[in-house]
C-alpha cells in the first residue's frame, strides 16, 4: 500500500512469505510469490542484476525440491548467467550457483556433466574462503560423493579422509557429522578391496554410535549390521555371528514384529548361517524374514523374491541330500 505493488521491498516481502509457505508444505502458492517476486525485479531492476539471479535461484530450489527439474534447470542456469556476468567468475554467489545446478544434474544422474561444476564451485570457494571454511567442506562433500558415482573411489577416498580430519576438528570424534564419514570411508574403501582400511572404520563407526546413541539405537543397529555383513563376507563368521544375533535380539526386543528392518536382520543372520552349513535355523530364520516381507512389501517385491529364492535353495539342498525311503 505505502511502496506501491511494483517496489523492490515488495518483491523481498513477497519471497519471504513464500519461504515461509514452502516450509509449511504450500508449494503452489509459494511457488506463485516467487513468479510475482521476480517479475517485479525483472521490470524494476532488470533481468540481469544480482537480486534477479537470486529470485530465479529461489524458485528452481522449489522446483527441484517437487522433483521438476526440467523447470529448475534453465532457472538455476540463468541466476548463474547472471552471477558470473554481474559479481564475476569468482564470487562466492557464484559458487552457490554452480553448485545448485551440479547439485540438480546429479539429482538427474548426469554426473559427468555435474563434476566440472562442483570442481569450480570448490575452486572459488578454496580461494576466497580457504580450505577449512565450512563451504568448503560442503564442496568437498558433494564433490566427493559425486566421485563414487562416477567409479572414481580412489580420489573420493582421498577426500573423505580430509572431510574426516575437518569433522573431527569442528564437531568432535564422536558426532554424527564424523561417523558418517567413516561409514563413507569404510563402503569405498570395501568397494576397491581396501579391505583392512575398511573393517578399521566400520569398526570405529559401530563404537561412535554406541556412545554417542547407545546400543540399541536404530543407527547403532544399523551400524553393527553392515560391520557383521561386512565380516561375514570376509569369512570371519566367528566374529561377524555374534553382532548379527546382537542386532537381531535388539529388533526384536524394540521393533513391530512385522518390521522391515527386522526382516533384513532375520536375512543378513540367515545368509551366515546358510554360509556355514547350519541349515535348519537358517530356514526358519528365512521364513519369518519372508512372512515379514510378503505381509509389508507384497510377493514381487525385489527384496522379498530375493529371501524366497534363498530359502528355495536351501531347501533344495536338504531335499537332495535326505536319505530316499527303501522301495
Amino acid at each position: 500500500k505505502v511502496l506501491g505493488a511494483v517496489h523492490p521491498d515488495t518483491a523481498t516481502n513477497l519471497s519471504n512469505l513464500a519461504v515461509l509457505l514452502s516450509d509449511q508444505g504450500n508449494y503452489d502458492e509459494a511457488e506463485l510469490l516467487l513468479r510475482k517476486a521476480l517479475a517485479i525485479r525483472e521490470k524494476v531492476l532488470g533481468a540481469v542484476h544480482p537480486d534477479t539471479a537470486t529470485n530465479l535461484s529461489n524458485l528452481a530450489v522449489l522446483l527441484s525440491d517437487q522433483g521438476n527439474y526440467d523447470a529448475a534447470e534453465p532457472l538455476y542456469r540463468r541466476a548463474l548467467a547472471i552471477r558470473e556476468q554481474v559479481l564475476g567468475a569468482e564470487h562466492p554467489y557464484t559458487a552457490t550457483s554452480l553448485s545448485n545446478l551440479a547439485s540438480l544434474l546429479s539429482d538427474q544422474g548426469n554426473y559427468d556433466a555435474a563434476e566440472p561444476l562442483y570442481r569450480r564451485a570448490l575452486a572459488i570457494r578454496e580461494k576466497i574462503f580457504g580450505a577449512e571454511h565450512s563451504d568448503t567442506v560442503t564442496s568437498l562433500n558433494n564433490l566427493s560423493d559425486l566421485l563414487r558415482n562416477l567409479g572414481k573411489d580412489l580420489e573420493a577416498l582421498q577426500i573423505y579422509h580430509t572431510l574426516l580430519f575437518y569433522n573431527e576438528k569442528y564437531y568432535g570424534s564422536l558426532s554424527q557429522e564424523v561417523s558418517i564419514t567413516c561409514w563413507k570411508i569404510a563402503s569405498c574403501s570395501w568397494e576397491i578391496n581396501k579391505l583392512d582400511e575398511a573393517e578399521i572404520y566400520f569398526r570405529r563407526e559401530v563404537e561412535i554410535l554406541k556412545q554417542s546413541l547407545g546400543d540399541t539405537h536404530e543407527s547403532t543397529l544399523e551400524s553393527m549390521q553392515q560391520l557383521g555383513v561386512f565380516l561375514r563376507e570376509q569369512h570371519q563368521y566367528e566374529e561377524a555371528e555374534p553382532l548379527l544375533r546382537e542386532v537381531v535380539k535388539n529388533r526384536e526386543l524394540s521393533s513391530n514384529p512385522d518390521d522391515t528392518e527386522l526382516a533384513g536382520s532375520l536375512n543378513a543372520l540367515g545368509l551366515l548361517l546358510a554360509k556355514t552349513n547350519r541349515n535348519d535355523e537358517a530356514v526358519t530364520l528365512y521364513t519369518r524374514a519372508l512372512d515379514i516381507r510378503d505381509k509389508a512389501l507384497g510377493t514381487d517385491h525385489p527384496s522379498t523374491v530375493l529371501i524366497r529364492e534363498r530359502l528355495a535353495e536351501i531347501t533344495n539342498k536338504q531335499d537332495i541330500n535326505k536319505p530316499s525311503a527303501e522301495i
